[in-house]
């Protein structure tokens, strides 16, 4: 998919990796054959509880897609944790993938949150094109159909100014009882994107 997908991940993995000595990096797919010299640890990420219930009968951590599936992520969690058979792992560790987008104001949120609308309607039609401008998705009117997709989604994003997303992204964990959140932030413009990143380190003291 158009701005979402990375057709070489293990390149983009190693670049990230070179310029950073505290972020743990990781893949959702690795397409091609690598050289491995250390062992890596494996993930198991799912939207549903089949992908919950694998994870613990293979030991591994799990991942709940939050962003993908914000129906009954909680009860996928709790299931997990309570049939985990030790395995690569002696406890279950569990994370909540969450998409989140951080701005200054809630006037910028709103505006950022008309980009993900735009999207995921796009989405809706099986339209595969690059993720809207904040431009775009300020000036797109939409049908009452439309609306009702977008009103569906809301639950799977947390938008808003640092107080505001922090305060549900706590909420959420601990819903979840998650050991850690995993952040991904989609929005209309590469500075919106990154201020985000920046605004959600600041609040959670991560510089």
């Amino acid at each position: 998919m158009q701005g979402v997908s990375n057709p070489c991940p293990e390149v983009m993995l190693a670049r990230i990796g070179s310029l950073t000595k505290r972020i743990r990096i990781g893949s959702g797919g690795v397409l091609l054959q690598l050289q491995i010299f250390t062992r890596p640890e494996l993930w198991m990420l799912g939207s549903s509880d089949f992908g919950g219930l694998l994870a613990a009968q293979l030991g591994i951590r799990f991942a709940f897609a939050h962003f993908i599936n914000a129906q009954y992520g909680h009860r996928v969690a709790e299931a997990y944790r309570e049939r985990f058979v030790a395995g690569q792992r002696q406890k279950p560790y569990l994370a909540a993938a969450v998409f989140v987008i951080c701005a200054n104001t809630d006037k910028e949120a709103l505006a950022l949150e008309n980009a993900v609308d735009m999207r995921r309607v796009q989405m809706a039609y099986g339209q595969n094109q690059s993720i809207p401008s904040i431009e775009q998705g300020i000036r797109q009117t939409y049908s009452e159909r439309e609306l009702v997709v977008i009103a569906h989604e809301k639950a799977r994003s947390i938008i808003g100014t640092p107080e505001r997303a922090t305060a549900q992204m706590h909420a959420l964990q601990e819903q979840f009882q998650a050991d850690e959140l995993i952040v991904i932030s989609v929005a209309g413009s590469y500075a919106a994107r990154t201020r985000s990143y920046e605004l959600l380190a600041e609040a959670f003291a991560l510089g």
